[in-house]
């Protein structure tokens, strides 16, 4: 038997021959959600057929067996040991299932067939689901995916093949956290079983509108916290930008090509988040190549197809385009050279029009303090090269690009950000910074009309992603590469108004989202009881902020 064990797990793995053809597989480990899906996707991208299983859980514990049918390239001991450090490779999260799985299926076809999903109820928090289906490779893999994309626990499962190839397929299931099994959950469960296995849609969307819902659920809980949602924003959408980027670079065979997507956007994150769009820039080295701009144009439409959003990727490569390279349409992806001519020219401009043509968000490109870029590790590497190769004063180069827009220009950055936030450039996207009226209409008890007149959305844009958070990075160069790590080290006092803001913006938003926007029930996700208590706590956080605006740029 081969087995192992390591920091907070284990795993056995036995091989045993009961013909050529066919062999019984002994896994054991410790129970997790997905686990019945990687296993049973190890098996298929190896090409082993699961003719019978049956899966058992006991405190905390699953053990595992499986009838295979193994293919003739492998002797039995050498499968035992692959499928072994394959799956070890999983269970540590060094190899990604879904890939391998596209890779295999790429190879091959998607894989699907058609099902008929019953369910046989139990009790309240317990059913039997059983499955029919034919045999095909894969399916277990499929149908155990959907069931724990649903939230749900698998504590025992058959699994059996006929001659004919049809299988049936039992499971003993449990809500993940105890809830009732509703015939509405059973209908939400049946129709992720007919997108994944029917109609063999990609797992990775399914996932990440699971996550978007679940994150929507959370928000919407009393004591939720507004940087905790912008946080579980940025983090799910990188994850899928990262996904589809990988990808679709495999689909176009470009996996190994000099290729970037630098992500940048709002607070809370230092990265992306809930309060504000999806920025992307594509960067590319060495010489330009067709399926670059297929790539770009692909994942754009299938993130947008996904996520409902509007990605507005316009910002940077306009500007390039415009001032550099004269091209107007901002859709062809950049080179490295560009790029960094581009930083090099704006200085000379600025210059020659002794800055008449710049504001702080499109010279300064605020961009610079939450960029993230999705590449493989060679690839970022040599980006980074570029940057240290910008001319600059210090004896050595800058490892990164705000650590050279810091170190380059800190003290004209500081001077435009301050001037920014006094209002000498867009005023009125700085009105949540007056907040007289606010004050008027709390006086005259007008509360309704506070809340249908408050800003926070220009309070959190802005003031802060557009000003105070820029300049914040730029007077504390202290290495913290995000929003929140900043205000947590040096500005904790002013945590709980942003994060207020964050959180009105936030919940108000969802409600409109799903169509649930009703003004009790957004005062009750706030935790407050009624609108009066609402409005001057606004009011008090607001002038918060205020406070603290007119301090820094004093």
């Amino acid at each position: 038997m081969k087995a192992s064990s390591y920091k907070d797990s284990f795993l056995g793995v036995k091989l045993v021959p009961l013909s050529r053809r066919e062999a019984l597989c002994f896994v054991s480990t410790f129970d997790k959600p997905f686990l019945l899906s990687k296993v049973a996707g190890i098996l298929t991208i190896h090409d082993c057929h699961i003719l019978e299983a049956e899966i058992n859980i006991r405190d905390g514990v699953v053990t595992d067996l499986y009838k295979i049918r193994i293919p003739q390239k492998y002797e039995p001991a050498l499968l035992e040991n692959m499928l072994f450090e394959s799956l070890q490779k999983v269970l540590k999260g060094d190899t990604n299932i879904e890939k391998e799985i596209f890779l295999w299926e790429k190879k091959r076809e998607v894989i699907r067939d058609r099902i008929v999903p019953k369910f046989k109820s139990i009790n309240d928090d317990q059913s039997i689901l059983t499955v029919n289906t034919s045999n095909k490779k894969g399916l277990l893999h499929k149908i155990s995916w959907a069931l724990s994309l649903a939230g749900v626990n698998i504590e025992r499962a058959i699994i059996s093949a006929a001659d004919d190839m049809n299988a049936e397929n039992v499971f003993w299931i449990k809500q993940r956290y105890g809830e009732k099994i509703t015939p509405e959950y059973q209908e939400k469960v049946l129709n992720l079983l007919n997108i994944i296995v029917n109609e063999g849609k990609d797992p990775i969307e399914q996932e990440f509108k699971k996550e978007i819902n679940m994150i929507y659920r959370e928000q919407l809980r009393r004591r939720g916290r507004g940087f905790r949602t912008a946080q579980l924003y940025a983090d799910v959408h990188l994850r899928l930008i990262k996904g589809l980027f990988d990808r679709f670079k495999l689909e176009l065979d470009i996996q190994d090509q000099p290729i970037l997507i630098g992500i940048y956007g709002g607070i809370g994150s230092g990265a992306i988040g809930f309060t504000s769009d999806i920025d992307c820039i594509f960067l590319y080295d060495g010489e330009w190549k067709e399926e670059y701009d297929i790539l770009k144009r692909v994942l754009k439409n299938e993130f947008m197809r996904i996520s409902d959003l509007d990605v507005d990727e316009s910002f940077l490569p306009y500007h390039i385009n415009y001032f550099y390279l004269g091209n107007y349409d901002g859709e062809s992806i950049i080179s490295f050279d560009d790029f960094f001519n581009y930083i090099k020219y704006i200085d000379e401009l600025r210059t020659e029009t002794d800055n008449r043509l710049f504001e702080p968000q499109f010279f300064h490109y605020p961009w610079v303090f939450s960029i993230r870029f999705i590449g493989s590790r060679e690839v970022t590497e040599r980006f980074k090269s570029r940057t240290r190769k910008l001319p600059h004063k210090r004896k050595r180069g800058y490892p990164n690009i705000k650590a050279y827009v810091l170190g380059e220009k800190r003290a004209e950055i500081k001077k435009d950000y301050i001037s920014y936030l006094r209002g000498n450039y867009f005023p009125r996207e700085l009105e949540f910074l007056n907040n007289k009226r606010l004050k008027l209409l709390c006086r005259k008890k007008a509360y309704k009309n506070f809340i249908e007149t408050m800003k926070p959305y220009e309070g959190v844009k802005y003031v802060f992603r557009r000003g105070v958070l820029p300049l914040l990075h730029i007077l504390h160069d202290n290495g913290q590469r995000t929003d929140m790590g900043l205000l947590k080290k040096n500005y904790r006092q002013l945590l709980p108004a942003v994060d207020f803001m964050l959180k009105v913006f936030n919940v108000r938003k969802t409600l409109y989202i799903m169509g649930q926007w009703d003004l009790s029930y957004f005062l009750y996700i706030m935790d407050f009881k009624n609108e009066g208590d609402f409005c001057e706590r606004y009011l008090r956080y607001q002038q918060d902020i205020i406070s603290f605006v007119k301090k820094l740029i004093r």
